[in-house]
């Protein structure tokens, strides 16, 4: 039987004493997969569980990723990451004042291949394209 998981997206800048992100449901059997694009087997980040409480007051119990070398020389997110970060929350409905927060976060000026990132993109692209198609 697989269980479901809430999943939790976090991003760890703050507005108000107050984080934003989105929580997703996944199945247990998902979570092989999610640990390995974390990097988690390669000790990059660790799975931890918290509480999070939603805009209507409810607690969920939720995974997120815990950083595990904080002493590395530059832990600030990639360019992409930064821009997955930000097309998310507007894709949430995250306020606009933590979005301005997120767009000033400064990058850590990677240029090089991304392949999620990459398929991400596409992703999106496509699906633009199917919404456009659909409305002619």
């Amino acid at each position: 039987m697989n269980h479901i998981w809430s999943i939790i997206t976090l991003w760890f800048f703050f507005l108000d004493d107050h984080v934003w992100g989105s929580v997703w449901e996944l199945s247990t059997s998902d979570l092989p997969n999610l640990d390995e694009q974390e990097g988690v087997s390669q000790k990059r980040y660790q799975p931890i569980e918290m509480y999070v409480t939603t805009l209507s007051g409810d607690q969920l119990k939720c995974r997120t990723y815990q950083m595990l070398n904080l002493t590395r020389e530059d832990c600030r997110p990639s360019p992409q990451y930064l821009s997955v970060m930000i097309m998310g929350a507007e894709e949430c409905g995250i306020p606009h004042e933590y979005i301005d927060k997120l767009k000033a976060v400064e990058h850590n000026g990677y240029s090089g291949p991304v392949e999620l990132y990459d398929k991400i993109m596409e992703s999106r692209r496509q699906n633009t394209t199917s919404t456009q198609t659909q409305k002619l």
